[in-house]
């Protein structure tokens, strides 16, 4: 179920099986989410300000600084794994000098 976007602002969610879902974007502002399993949950870009998350399970792909940022700032959720890398070099192109 795409549920994309969506404001879920002082909702009482802790019955809720969100499992799956793409929450992509929505708002939980104040939200009741103790106890959800958000693990298998799209949550890029959602925002958690003042939202109740006591024993909340997150996807794993969210760093606990992303998550405190929202809850306490209201800040976009970003999944870190999505995030672009840049490229790696290998030791030996790092220590390749340049001809002069």
């Amino acid at each position: 179920m795409d549920l994309t976007d969506s404001d879920l602002g002082g909702l009482d969610l802790r019955e809720v099986d969100l499992k799956g879902l793409d929450l992509s974007g929505s708002y939980f502002l104040q939200t009741d989410l103790r106890g959800v399993d958000l693990s298998q949950t799209n949550l890029e870009g959602a925002s958690l300000n003042g939202a109740k998350v006591s024993g909340t399970y997150f996807p794993k792909e969210l760093a606990a600084e992303e998550i405190a940022l929202s809850l306490t700032h209201g800040t976009r959720l970003r999944d870190q794994s999505r995030r672009a890398q840049p490229p790696k070099r290998r030791l030996a192109d790092i220590l390749k000098r340049k001809p002069r």
